[in-house]
């Protein structure tokens, strides 16, 4: 007699259903390992990014700290002697004509060419940061790397950029050869004039920190502002401004703009900036309710009261009641 043995229904449903449950479970583990590991990664980015983000924004405070120093250092050379005003600001006493004013560094392409005369300083090779009659060797920080030349990451400047501050002849712009150099920047804060294999390995054969290795670059331009006006303060009408006026931007209103060129133009948009400025409506209505009627100074103090009560308030056990009331959905009970 033979017999035979048949699983029940329910006994293979109960085995398909584990098999989906393991599936699901394991499929489930694979979204969260890879969700772990995407944000690690994203983590690892994020914080990538920040140093080197903080990395330049030091190189650059240190560049601008270094050609405020060189920029004293000029002006010391051209001094008989030094003064400290009792704020604590050096004075300096100069002597030498040639000091009165920065002197001009520029490449040699850049320092003939009258489109470029409010240029007064760029990062040039070879090039002295200023040269004074019987002053001590200036710094000399530049490599000769133009800051156009391809680096081996790829990045370069391109020389149209150096010309966005517009402080150019209309249409003017530095070519290539007339773009600043790159001054390199090394852990030991020397200035290499040029980049050798010592310079782009981060660490010693022997595993120690390499000091020549470069750390960063920079380069720059320095212009002559001072004789620029601010449009948005210079100039104002035919007629005399009045003393408020005068108080709040000094002596550049009295700056007659018909004398430059196109200047009646120039001197429409004061005119216009005078007339259409919002700040004469706020000027009447001081003048009219805070002048006249002291409708302001009166109700300054009533405000003030009113926002301190209203503050005290707030720490009180109603504000307290009204919340949970809010969050529990049901109607607060003050007391």
């Amino acid at each position: 007699m033979k017999t035979h043995s048949h699983a029940s229904p329910r006994a293979s449903r109960q085995r398909g259903i584990a098999i989906v449950v393991v599936v699901s479970l394991m499929a489930m583990l694979t979204v969260m390992v890879l969700g772990l590991l995407l944000l690690s990664s994203t983590n690892r980015h994020t914080a990538s990014n920040d140093v080197s983000v903080r990395q330049a924004d030091s190189i650059a405070k240190a560049a601008k700290e270094t050609i405020v120093a060189d920029l004293l250092a000029e002006m010391q050379a051209g001094a008989a002697n030094t003064t400290t005003t009792p704020d604590g600001k050096t004075s300096f006493t100069v002597d030498n004509p040639k000091a009165m004013v920065p002197s001009r560094s520029l490449k040699s392409g850049v320092a003939t060419d009258p489109n470029f005369n409010l240029l007064v300083k760029q990062s040039a090779s070879a090039t002295p940061f200023f040269s004074l009659p019987g002053a001590a060797p200036p710094s000399n920080r530049a490599s000769s790397i133009s800051t156009t030349k391809t680096a081996v990451d790829g990045r370069s400047v391109a020389h149209v950029r150096w010309s966005d501050p517009k402080f150019f002849a209309p249409g003017v712009t530095l070519t290539t050869d007339q773009a600043p150099d790159w001054i390199y920047i090394t852990r030991d804060a020397t200035n290499p004039t040029s980049v050798s294999p010592a310079n782009r390995s981060s660490i010693n054969p022997s595993g120690s920190p390499n000091p020549e290795y470069v750390v960063g670059r920079y380069a720059y331009q320095v212009y002559d502002v001072s004789g620029l006006l601010d449009i948005n303060i210079a100039g104002n009408t035919s007629t005399t401004p009045p003393a408020n006026v005068l108080s709040r931007k000094g002596s550049l209103v009295w700056a007659d703009l018909t004398a430059l060129p196109n200047g009646s133009s120039l001197s429409k948009v004061a005119d216009w900036r005078r007339t259409s400025s919002s700040a004469q409506n706020v000027e009447a209505f001081v003048k009219q309710w805070g002048g006249l009627n002291g409708w302001l100074r009166t109700a300054g103090p009533i405000f003030d009261q009113s926002a301190a009560y209203e503050m005290l308030t707030f720490m009180g056990e109603d504000v307290k009641e009204g919340a949970a009331a809010l969050v529990q959905k049901r109607k607060p009970v003050f007391r």
